[in-house]
């Protein structure tokens, strides 16, 4: 793969990669740098993917460990604004409820419901972004429905 191709698959799924790392982290500027550094790193990686076709999976577990390190950063350094708003800019769910329902799932739960409900992503490509079986992407995502079904009927109160 060559810098123009590199920059135009980038590009082609940069929206997608930063609802990705809103739904994670959850502030847009953080989102912003966790896509930034993972098109940095990428670049920087090339050469490591073997396989052009799984460009935008590879691309997307390297965001996510990137996310990953971001909130463990923010750990560290709690003194730090944490925002409300978990799913940002991202328009995915324009109902207050249904955003609040969302806020309140673990991450575990969230990113995988978001990846396939939000970005329409395959179940196969959740899993292989999460480094998870299939079974497990799908029973997530499934558990996840039933959270925010069962956060939505008590009528959001966090357990």
């Amino acid at each position: 793969m060559d810098r123009n191709e590199f920059g135009v698959r980038a590009r082609l799924c940069q929206t997608r990669l930063y609802k990705i790392a809103l739904a994670i982290l959850s502030q847009p500027y953080d989102a912003q740098d966790a896509v930034q550094d993972a098109l940095i790193r990428a670049w920087e990686n090339l050469p490591r993917l073997k396989n052009d076709a799984y460009f935008e999976t590879w691309l997307t577990r390297i965001l996510i460990n990137r996310s990953r390190e971001i909130l463990r950063e923010r750990a560290a350094h709690p003194s730090q604004e944490f925002s409300e708003n978990m799913i940002g800019e991202t328009q995915a769910a324009p109902d207050p409820d249904l955003r609040r329902a969302l806020e309140a799932l673990d991450t575990r739960y969230r990113l995988p419901l978001v990846m396939r409900c939000v970005l329409d992503m395959p179940i196969a490509e959740v899993a292989k972004a999460l480094s998870v079986p299939y079974g497990v992407a799908k029973w997530r995502i499934h558990q996840a429905k039933k959270l925010a079904q069962k956060y939505l009927c008590e009528g959001g109160r966090k357990q």
